[in-house]
């Protein structure tokens, strides 16, 4: 039995032999190279040791600017920006944006604007876009640092015309007078609200506040940035520099224009009187109790809808006080109205605010003004075609006037204020006005008197309308050139009636001396 067993061993050892001796050594697999997993963290770190920035002399801005903007000044000859980049981006970044944040303080940030576009191509980095010229609409200066901050967005796409967007946002800034505001940010920043829609679809990273800097411009210094290569030499550089602005308002030899061509003036794409609404109306229509809050909420509308700068508002709240005094009676307009501050800027700048006449109107100087009202007595009789021309001369070229029997109906639309009790037209030419005057449907005209008025020196006649019972007053300003530079219609007081009507006796007595009107009565005269 055992022999039996010896013999099948070595039978299946001479089987097995073979197989063993044709069995294949294992061969090791070759380990692949572990590949780096992107790291924006990491990135980031990188990239704040790669932006430098440096003070340069600038041109010094006017020390009086209230508006400032921002300007990008490239670098003419611009080396690859492959060095700045290695290191920043992954294997699946296609496109590289640097947006630069500029701010003034924490209450004004303005909409962020690209400095730089790169395209990756062949395994290479081009620069496809380097932001030259505005960077930011005009803003009012704030007490705060003006700041720059640097963000890098990495897209793993490319996006077509994206490089185009980025020059027609910075374009727009240039195209016209754009001015910041905060009703108006939104529509200030359509453009650049939609170039970070586009870029955020493709978003791979974002690298935020890779550099952070001050533009010292009130020392005269522009803020050079730099982009470092890693071996320490400057990849590409841009400058950004402040411009300033004193006014964004139409002045000539420091003074602005005349109320309408003030009011209507745009500033970009709104004008005061748009950005006022109906706060104009309201200044005119207001008791002189509550012209203040009136004249905050202009210089609030003006400074938060528009845009405009506490001197530049002050300056619109001066003009339109210059015409609303023509017909003030004993107003204050630097308790009631400005304000002390604004009443000082003012001053500073040569502006007076109007304030009532002192002493009384000299002789010659009545007699002058009464001339005037005779003559334009005799025009309006006798209705002749040289009398518009006649009427013309004797005014100013533009002059307000107020209508309170509301007759007055302008040939240019948009000239008048529909104010509580009257309407206004605060620069009419003399034309409009003489033609205003002659159609008015006068049917006894006279009694001359001492008018109202903060402004100029004042004489007013009684007239009657033809099929109205009521008593009527037309009030002129003359100016020092004894022009009348303005008119007002409107019922007299009883004190109005009086002071035209009583004591006369039977030598001077005039058209309605003993007579009775609605509301007014010449037996209260004495």
């Amino acid at each position: 039995m055992r022999k039996k067993l010896k013999t099948l061993a070595l039978i299946s050892g001479i089987f097995l032999l073979p197989l063993t001796a044709c069995k294949e050594p294992e061969i090791e697999q070759a380990k692949l190279p572990v590949k780096e997993v992107f790291q924006p963290e990491k990135a980031q770190q990188l990239a704040i040791k790669r932006i430098a920035s440096i003070d340069v002399n600038s041109a010094p801005i006017a020390t009086n600017s209230d508006y400032l903007r921002i300007m990008a000044t490239p670098d003419l000859q611009p080396k690859s920006p492959d060095a700045f980049l290695s290191g920043l981006t992954s294997d699946k970044t296609q496109s590289v944006v640097l947006l630069a944040h500029i701010g003034n303080g924490e209450a004004l940030k303005l909409p962020p604007v690209p400095l730089f576009i790169f395209d990756k191509q062949d395994d290479k980095w081009k620069n496809i876009f380097q932001a030259s010229g505005n960077l930011t609409p005009y803003f009012v200066a704030q007490r705060a640092a003006l700041t720059v901050d640097i963000e890098i967005v990495l897209l793993k796409d490319k996006l077509t015309g994206l490089s185009k967007d980025a020059h027609e946002l910075i374009q727009s800034y240039a195209n016209s007078l754009p001015l910041y505001s905060k009703e108006q940010a939104h529509q200030i920043s359509t453009l650049a609200d939609a170039f970070a829609q586009r870029i955020a679809l493709v978003e791979e990273a974002s690298l935020k506040e890779v550099a952070h800097s001050t533009i010292s411009y009130l020392e005269n210094f522009a803020t050079a940035l730099n982009f470092i290569a890693p071996m320490g030499d400057i990849a590409l550089s841009t400058l950004l520099s402040v411009e300033g602005k004193i006014s964004v308002l139409p002045l000539h030899h420091n003074k602005p224009p005349l109320y309408d061509e003030l009011l209507n003036y745009k500033v970009s794409n709104l004008s005061p009187r748009e950005a006022l609404s109906d706060l104009e109306s309201v200044f005119w229509s207001v008791p002189v109790e509550a012209l203040r809050s009136s004249c905050r909420a202009i210089q609030g509308a003006l400074q938060e809808r528009l845009g405009l700068s506490l001197r530049d508002s002050t300056l619109v709240l001066w003009r339109m006080m210059q015409a609303h005094a023509l017909f003030a009676k004993e107003t204050d307009y630097i308790t009631q109205c400005s304000g002390i501050d604004s009443a000082a800027r003012l001053e500073e700048a040569g502006f007076s605010l109007p304030s009532p006449k002192q002493g009384r109107t000299s002789r010659t100087k009545t007699k002058t003004m009464n001339k005037a009202l005779s003559s334009i007595a005799s025009l309006v009789k006798n209705q002749k075609d040289s009398g518009y021309t006649r009427l013309a001369k004797m005014m100013t070229d533009k002059l307000v006037v107020r209508d309170e029997a509301r007759l007055l109906f302008p040939a240019q639309s948009g000239q008048l204020i529909n104010a509580t009790n009257d309407v206004v037209a605060p620069s009419l030419s003399n034309t409009d006005a003489a033609e205003y005057l002659m159609m008015l449907p006068i049917k006894s005209y006279g009694c001359y008197s001492r008018g109202r008025g903060q402004s100029g020196d004042h004489r007013t006649t009684l007239v009657q309308l033809e099929n109205d019972p009521n008593l009527w007053q037309l009030d002129f300003a003359f100016d020092q050139s004894d022009k009348i530079n303005a008119i007002q219609l409107r019922k007299p007081s009883q004190v109005d009636f009086c002071r035209a009507v009583g004591g006369r006796t039977s030598s001077n007595r005039c058209a309605f001396s003993g007579k009775s009107f609605p509301g007014l009565s010449s037996d209260r005269c004495g």
